[in-house]
């Protein structure tokens, strides 16, 4: 790309950060103006976990009560302490490692129900990889919170989105420019692949190719061991989500307020008009798939061929997340502070629930499941970006806070 282009594409840049923190005008202690906590659903020390990783800090928290595990045991059920006789604490603070801030969850390989006792951990889960908007990689134990490189791993550029890790690389989606790939021992570059602007979602690996969207209106295949491109799409608009793959095709939407279906040799074999931009990643069920908008409408299409079943508009503000759909509803959550429970043959709203101040719900929710041998309820998780109401815990059955978590 010669300068010209280069220049070109960093004033496009800029004017969406501008369009963003206007999106998201009021949030305090953010970068940028585009910020929100992030939720992950973990097992440390056998016992189910939510990671909440927002600005300089990840913490972990019991998905049932909401509060925060505190203190860190050993083998023997010991607390841990630290070089100077201090309890230790499952807690990251970016303080201590230069003012390291956080915008993603860590990829973390478990496998399929971490709620089931004959669950195991996938080896990969024993640590993790903790990429900053600081240009720098953290390796930590999961169990302990202990970062085994607190110089950390340089990188080129902040992160965004969360990185991909298999055994032989780990894929970096760079926030102004470009994906990489770095040797999963050596974390030296093996591969670049240069996109006219930032990497704002987590790449989708398949069968050998890596599926990257873009700020550039670009979805990208690339081959995962070298970098080479494989096609390119232009979806007329940013992409900020990541491609979902659902019978050998790709559903990913973008800021031209559509929602496409891609075949995996590059071609758009459907594509739907909404009213506004999109930017969670659509969820199939069924045959059908769930998607919402920047204008507060939520959709369901057919997967094959995208036709309206139904569109409805529960609120009047955006709706940023992904939507979680079960066998009776798909449930969102909005800007105006709201969650809605859409009944999922009709999309007409069962109930809503609002919360206290109504902060502004951007991040992407988390569904924990009902542990009925312990008769502790279904709940949906969202967060905001007020540290006195981080997380809420809404009950599935009475749609009202089982608990709130705060800093």
């Amino acid at each position: 790309m010669n300068i010209q282009k280069r220049q070109t594409a960093r004033w496009r840049l800029l004017a969406l950060v501008v369009l963003l923190a206007v999106f998201v005008a009021g949030c305090a202690n953010v970068r940028n103006g585009v910020s929100w906590p992030a939720l992950e659903l973990v097992e440390i020390d056998g016992e189910p976990r939510v990671l909440v990783v927002y600005d300089g800090r990840v913490e972990a928290i019991n998905p049932y009560q909401g509060a925060q595990l505190h203190v860190v045991r050993d083998s023997e059920g010991d607390v841990m302490r630290d070089a100077n006789g201090n309890v230790q604490e499952w807690v990251l603070d970016g303080g201590d490692f230069d003012g390291a801030q956080f915008f993603a969850a860590p990829p973390l390989e478990m496998n399929v129900d971490i709620f089931t006792e004959d669950s195991e951990s996938n080896p990969l889960s024993d640590t993790f990889l903790l990429a900053t908007y600081n240009n720098r990689l953290l390796e930590v134990d999961i169990d302990t919170a202990s970062v085994e490189n607190p110089a950390g791993i340089e990188l080129s550029n902040g992160v965004l989105a969360e990185i991909v890790v298999t055994d032989d690389f780990i894929y970096v989606p760079y926030r102004q420019q470009d994906v990489v790939a770095l040797d999963r021992e050596t974390y030296e570059e093996v591969w670049r692949f240069d996109t006219q602007e930032g990497v704002w979602a987590q790449p989708l690996l398949n069968d050998g190719v890596l599926y990257v969207t873009s700020v550039d209106h670009f979805v990208y295949a690339l081959d995962a061991n070298t970098g080479e491109e494989l096609w390119r799409v232009d979806l007329e608009g940013a992409v900020t989500s990541t491609p979902l793959l659902y019978e050998n095709h790709l559903y990913v939407g973008s800021y031209s307020h559509k929602i496409y279906q891609i075949s995996l040799d590059g071609t758009i074999a459907a594509e739907y008009e909404g009213t506004n931009w999109v930017w969670g990643t659509p969820v199939i069920q069924d045959n059908v798939l769930y998607y919402s908008d920047l204008s507060g409408y939520v959709y369901a299409l057919d997967a094959n061929g995208l036709t309206e079943i139904w569109a409805e508009r529960p609120s009047r503000k955006g709706i940023r997340p992904a939507p979680i759909v079960t066998d009776q509803y798909v449930v969102v959550a909005g800007r105006d502070g709201s969650v809605y429970w859409l009944n999922i043959d009709s999309g007409s709203t069962v109930q809503t629930a609002e919360l206290d101040n109504r902060p502004e719900l951007l991040s992407d929710m988390l569904y924990i499941p009902a542990d009925e041998e312990n008769g502790l309820p279904e709940l949906v998780l969202v967060a905001s970006t007020e540290n006195n109401r981080l997380v809420t815990a809404l009950n599935m059955e009475t749609f009202t806070p089982q608990w709130v978590y705060s800093r």
